[in-house]
């Protein structure tokens, strides 16, 4: 199971590297098709919204912020695999990762995954006193230990 599990996160991390440079060749090409357009005096042809500079609009901050998530996501799960592949199989949590080693705050999915849990402790914490209490219905807690129920 272990040994299977690191090989998982091995050709993801081959993946991942296959993606990061198509990514960054593809980038450079713009950012040289641009440098040429400034060059000859022509402004730059762009295809992406996200790529409109000055003129973007709305569209374009919405595929911005959405393109920097979905990086952000990407990072995060390049760095869990790196931690599982090392780790021999061993399984890393998303909030136990960050987007970068140096980076101790978890990224978007792990942020996403300590809201649920505490939604969830949330919810047991209220249910155990409820059950301590012998109430019939959660609304019967008080406001303080009450959850989201």
């Amino acid at each position: 199971s272990r040994n299977l599990l690191k090989n998982l996160a091995d050709l993801s991390l081959q993946d991942y590297n296959w993606r990061s440079a198509a990514l960054q060749e593809k980038e450079a090409e713009r950012q040289y098709e641009e440098s040429i357009a400034r060059l000859t005096g022509v402004d730059a042809p762009y295809i992406r919204p996200k790529d409109g500079g000055e003129e973007m609009g709305p569209l374009g901050q919405a595929e911005k912020v959405t393109m920097e998530w979905f990086t952000d996501v990407i990072e995060e799960e390049a760095e869990r695999a790196r931690r599982i592949a090392a780790g021999g199989g061993k399984i890393v949590r998303p909030m136990d990762v960050g987007v970068s080693p140096d980076e101790p705050n978890p990224g978007p999915l792990g942020r996403l995954e300590a809201a649920a849990v505490a939604f969830i402790n949330r919810i047991i914490d209220a249910e155990t006193a409820r059950i301590e209490k012998s109430l019939r219905s959660p609304k019967d807690l008080g406001p303080g230990v009450r959850g989201p129920l």
